[in-house]
């Protein structure tokens, strides 16, 4: 029997909140670093009446202008959430939860049994200027076939039930202009009459089931990211998630003790929406990855594999690792060992499933972990709140979580047993659009801690790009790379000039509009592909084109890119027949690092008054180049068109 420490309808893989926990809270205000306590205090296993006191606690720093500056080191949300049935314990939970997902959550929730009324009249509705929508679906909005055993009927049923899903969900999206997140429908197994009603056409499990099957087709499609509430009840319990008594007593479309898990699991899923999900895996070593000490016992003496409980139980972790891996999640270590010893089991243990080439970064030494996962972040260019780190050492664990509490630091038990199940119900590493550039992006970050040790071989930084090879690659939006547009215009803070947020739907209005032109830039180098690393938006503007929106990944920066990109965009405003380029910036906390960015680039500052704009009103500091002062080649690298069968370094005519 699961014993109540891994009860599923807990926050399990979370440790418990430390005995000041409430004493911690109420002087956050007085903290140097509100923002950092605020993370660490989030990472416990907190319950509500705790949540909605964190909750107080950020209200209260947003009333401060220090406050908010601290509070801007998440990723700020406005969430309406509409449903009919009571979701106040929901979203009372939401913002102390998502704050260990590095999102400053406000909540807009919408009126009690209103979710289609409130989504066909928005005008009218409370949910108003949200970043994202969420739509809780229940049973009681749909009916099944009243016909038990009458296929047609059931498939009448259903095909009603998707065409007011669809309806729904167009108006939303046309109404709110944000995603929309759509759940799925949770079987209460009360209305499960017959074991076999899963293959009875006109019983609720079948309609259920196959409604779920229709919400799955929509956000494949685009229509909808999917939160899968279904599959939540299902890994909690069905029995305690639909608990009779919240239901009949509160309206409450799952146990209410619940709260707490459920705002996480939505939370992961916004987190991934909005680039805020881990990703990289930081392992330990011994008694981690395998059970004894590889110092000690050597490659012979530690147990890992078939044919032992314990053995198979680190298989099962670093099988999820691999599985991990396999969607795009970097992977490191982080031990206390000599390099060599640390080594030998990924080289010559034949039981093991990771090796060495699964790993983009090795850190063993006798150094403290704190530094090391500080020094692996770095090597892959990558912040500290993209990582999740396992160790089994309860020390280790406290001392991180201390340290570095970006960094997410899950509760492992001694039975190793549970280490798989830890990590996988935390949904660190979510993402509700996972596309097939996310699947290489493990070798792209692994290729980035190559390009790092090659440039600490080589020195000189000419010589270093020459030795890149890279090849730009330029095209338009096209339906093939616009989950990965929409995705790097989300995610992207620090290099993002005007921090405008496109969808899937705008990037497609872009496509089709006559006066804008969308490009997207993919970087290739002698380490592989990076993928799509830059995202520009020209309007043009009678005698200028406006850059309306630019985006690069931060992990091609100092390599030339924004010079060869800016050279494209000359380009393009020459080819619309314009003579000056005017690019704007639009200050926030977060990017800075592109504060001088047009001025390095050669532009010269401009007042508003001295630019006439025919369909925008910019808000931010304006500043103009001319076309054919900006038409100059990139110097270490290639320019590619889509449509060209050759490399294009030439000047712009």
């Amino acid at each position: 029997m699961i014993s109540q420490r891994f009860d599923p309808s807990t926050l399990f893989w979370l440790s418990e909140p430390d005995a000041g926990f409430s004493d911690e809270l109420s002087s956050l205000s007085l903290s140097a670093s509100p923002a950092r306590e605020l993370r660490r205090l989030s990472s416990f296993r907190l319950n509500s009446s705790q949540l909605r006191r964190l909750k107080s606690a950020v209200g209260d720093l947003r009333r401060t202008e220090f406050g908010l500056a601290q509070l801007s080191q998440f990723r700020s949300l406005s969430v309406g959430v509409l449903g009919n049935r009571t979701l106040d314990f929901l979203t009372d939970c939401l913002s102390g939860s998502g704050l260990r997902h590095g999102l400053s959550i406000d909540v807009q929730l919408g009126e009690y049994g209103s979710l289609f009324q409130n989504v066909f009249d928005a005008q009218g509705g409370v949910v108003q200027g949200t970043d994202a929508v969420v739509l809780i679906l229940d049973a009681g909005a749909f009916a099944a076939a009243s016909e038990l055993m009458n296929q047609s009927a059931h498939e009448k049923a259903v095909l009603a039930a998707r065409n007011l899903i669809e309806r729904t969900l167009h108006s939303a999206r046309e109404s709110f202009k944000c995603p929309i997140v759509l759940s799925t429908i949770v079987y209460d197994p009360d209305d499960d009459l017959n074991a076999s009603d899963i293959i009875v056409d006109g019983s609720t499990r079948r309609f259920i089931n196959d409604v779920n099957m229709q919400i799955i087709d929509l956000a494949k499609s685009g229509e909808a990211v999917v939160w899968d509430l279904d599959h939540l009840a299902a890994s909690i319990g069905r029995r305690q998630w639909c608990d009779p008594v919240s239901r009949h007593s509160t309206k409450s479309p799952f146990a209410i003790r619940l709260a707490p898990v459920v705002a996480d699991h939505l939370c992961a899923t916004l987190a991934g929406l909005f680039g805020k999900a881990r990703r990289g895996l930081i392992l330990d070593l011994d008694n981690t990855l395998w059970s004894g000490v590889i110092g000690d016992d050597g490659i012979g003496g530690i147990v890992i594999g078939q044919g032992d409980a314990v053995g198979e139980a680190h298989l099962a972790l670093q099988r999820h690792a691999l599985e991990l891996r396999r969607r795009g999640i970097v992977l490191a270590v982080c031990s206390k060992n000599d390099d060599a010893i640390a080594r030998e089991p990924f080289r010559a243990h034949p039981e093991m499933l990771l090796r060495e080439d699964h790993i983009a970064v090795f850190q063993a030494n006798w150094s403290d972990k704190a530094s090391n996962i500080v020094s692996i972040a770095k090597t892959l260019d990558l912040g500290l709140d993209a990582f999740v780190f396992v160790d089994d050492n309860p020390a280790e664990r406290a001392r991180v979580r201390r340290e570095l509490p970006e960094v997410a630091v899950p509760e492992l038990p001694d039975d190793p047993a549970w280490y798989t199940a830890c990590l996988s119900a935390a949904h660190y590493f979510e993402n509700p659009r996972l596309n097939a550039e996310d699947l290489d992006r493990a070798k792209s970050y692994q290729d980035n801690a190559r390009r790092a040790e090659m440039l600490s071989q080589i020195g000189n930084y000419d010589d270093y790009l020459r030795s890149l090879e890279m090849t730009l690659t330029v095209s338009r939006f096209d339906e093939l790379g616009k989950v990965r547009i929409t995705q790097l215009i989300s995610k992207s803070n620090q290099f993002n000039l005007t921090t405008r947020r496109y969808q899937l739907d705008d990037v497609d209005d872009i496509s089709r509009d006559p006066a804008s032109i969308g490009l997207q830039f993919r970087l290739t180098d002698a380490f592989g592909d990076n993928g799509i690393i830059s995202v520009v938006v020209l309007r043009r503007n009678r005698t200028f084109a406006y850059i309306d929106l630019w985006v690069m990944s931060c992990r091609v920066l100092k390599r030339g890119v924004e010079a060869a990109v800016l050279h494209e965009i000359a380009k393009c405003a020459r080819e619309a027949g314009v003579r000056d380029i005017i690019g704007e910036y639009i200050p926030t906390p977060r990017n800075g690092l592109v504060r001088d960015h047009y001025e390095k680039l050669g532009f010269d500052r401009l007042e508003p008054s001295d630019a006439v704009f025919d369909r925008y009103t910019p808000v931010g500091e304006l500043w103009r180049a001319s076309v054919d002062k900006l038409c100059i080649p990139p110097v270490h690298m290639k320019v590619v068109c889509s449509h060209d069968s050759a490399a294009r370094p030439a000047p712009c005519s």
